[in-house]
């Protein structure tokens, strides 16, 4: 008994290599329909984002078996990526977002989505760079203008509440305080 099933098993082996090599058979792509709109869809779970974009990314193919072409495997890495931000995995993310970036240095919204990680990570002086990246290759996007106005209005308001609470230690009006006002604030950001 035991020796006809392994004779079954090695003549099912030698079917499928033979349909292999034959061309009969194709080997699945990893991926279906349904992991695609996963991927492309902005309300599924991110994990379940994640998981159909990672299917493309590492076949390297298309649904129906076709080489995965660099528009499609930019767009979902950087799908990728956006699923991972809203995971808050910012390491991932910023991965991700930089691998589309070398992919397809074109595409300004993935400096806009990679700048926005940058300001997550509250690395602003990144994020300045990717959004003005992002403005210079599409000048009406509004996502980049709109967040570099607003890291200029949080660098002035910075500015000036450290000039505010260098004017308080400077007068020694800090007897409340646990630290010189100037220094609680530094270490805080």
């Amino acid at each position: 008994m035991m020796m006809g099933a392994w004779v079954r098993t090695l003549g099912c082996v030698a079917v499928l290599i033979f349909g292999l090599f034959s061309g009969l058979v194709r080997p699945a792509t990893a991926q279906t329909n349904q992991q695609l709109q996963a991927c492309k869809s902005d309300t599924v779970d991110p994990d379940v984002k994640i998981r159909g974009c990672s299917a493309f990314i590492d076949s390297g193919r298309a649904v129906g078996g076709r080489p995965l072409p660099r528009k499609a495997l930019w767009a979902a890495t950087s799908l990728r990526g956006v699923g991972y931000f809203k995971k808050n995995d910012l390491d991932h993310a910023l991965t991700d977002l930089s691998a589309a970036i070398r992919i397809d240095p074109s595409q300004s919204e993935t400096y806009g989505y990679r700048g926005l990680v940058y300001v997550n990570l509250k690395q602003y002086e990144r994020a300045r760079a990717d959004f003005s990246e992002a403005l210079r290759l599409s000048p009406n996007y509004a996502f980049a203008r709109n967040w570099l106005q607003s890291l200029d209005l949080s660098k002035q308001m910075d500015t000036r509440w450290a000039r505010y609470l260098q004017e308080i230690q400077d007068e020694r009006d800090y007897a409340n305080w646990s630290a010189p006002p100037l220094e609680l604030y530094r270490n805080a950001k």
